[in-house]
């Protein structure tokens, strides 16, 4: 399952996202692809995410929304 959502927290290697389809839930921390420069990234900011699951516990930032 893939969702927009936007940062709401950020951590070493991980951030959680908050989903604003989803009534503001927020995920677990998720990790962030290889591939995705963490470089200036900023709390608000939009990304895509992709859950292994239904759940919002699992699952993996894929890209940056710019």
């Amino acid at each position: 399952m893939n969702m927009k959502g936007v940062i709401s927290t950020i951590g070493t290697n991980t951030a959680r996202v908050k989903f604003p389809e989803l009534d503001d839930s927020v995920s677990y921390e998720l990790q962030i692809a290889d591939h995705v420069s963490m470089e200036n990234f900023i709390v608000g900011e939009e990304v895509l995410v992709c859950f292994y699951n239904k759940n919002l516990d699992s699952g993996i930032i894929m890209a940056r929304m710019r």
